[in-house]
C-alpha cells in the first residue's frame, strides 16, 4: 500500500488499483479530521458516540481530498457474510441488517483463500500488510482501544471515462 497526504488528510492506496485510471479506491486514516478523543480524528462512524458534526465535516473533508461529491459516497455496516450485493442507482441507501457476531480468525488469509479458489491470480491479490493494532496512531483500532474508537473507511468506485 501507499500513503498520500493530502493537506493533512492521510490517504492509502493500493498499488494493484492504480494503474486503472477509472478505478477511484481509498482507504482513510485517523490521520487528520476534527473529532476529539477516543475518535480523534477523522471518524467517519455516526454510530459510535461522536458528535455527528463532527463526523460529516470529517466525511466532508474526506471526499474533498478525494475529489468526489459526500452524495457519492454510500455505506453500510460491516457484516460477516456471504451475500453481496452490487450498490445501484436504485439500490443506494438500502442497506442489509445482520446480527453481530463475535468470531476472529485471519482475515487477510481467509480472503486471499477464497479469491485463489475462485480463479483470481495470485498476482492480483494485494493484501494491506498493515495491522491497526500496531499501527493505532495511523488507523482506528477497536482492539487496541478497547472498543471505544472511531471508524475509518475503505472505498472503491468506477469513473466514468
Amino acid at each position: 500500500m501507499l500513503e498520500k497526504r493530502v493537506g493533512a488528510v492521510s490517504i492509502w492506496f493500493f498499488k494493484t488499483f492504480l494503474k486503472y485510471d477509472n478505478v477511484l479506491h481509498f482507504v482513510s486514516s485517523r490521520v487528520g479530521g476534527v473529532s476529539k478523543a477516543p475518535y480523534a480524528f477523522l471518524n467517519l462512524g455516526f454510530h459510535v458516540g461522536d458528535d455527528p458534526q463532527n463526523v460529516l465535516q470529517n466525511r466532508k473533508l474526506l471526499a474533498s481530498t478525494l475529489g468526489i461529491p459526500l452524495d457519492c459516497f454510500t455505506t453500510a455496516k460491516q457484516i460477516h457474510d456471504g451475500n453481496v450485493k452490487i450498490i445501484t442507482e436504485q439500490l443506494k441507501g438500502c442497506v442489509y441488517n445482520a446480527l453481530e457476531n463475535s468470531w476472529y480468525f485471519n482475515l487477510w488469509e481467509a480472503n486471499k483463500a477464497q479469491l485463489l479458489q475462485m480463479g483470481i491470480p495470485a498476482q492480483n491479490i494485494e493484501m494491506a500488510g498493515l495491522c491497526t493494532y500496531c499501527n493505532s496512531d495511523k488507523f482506528f483500532s477497536a482492539r487496541h482501544q478497547r472498543g471505544k474508537t472511531g471508524r475509518f473507511g475503505v472505498g472503491i468506485m468506477l469513473k466514468d471515462e
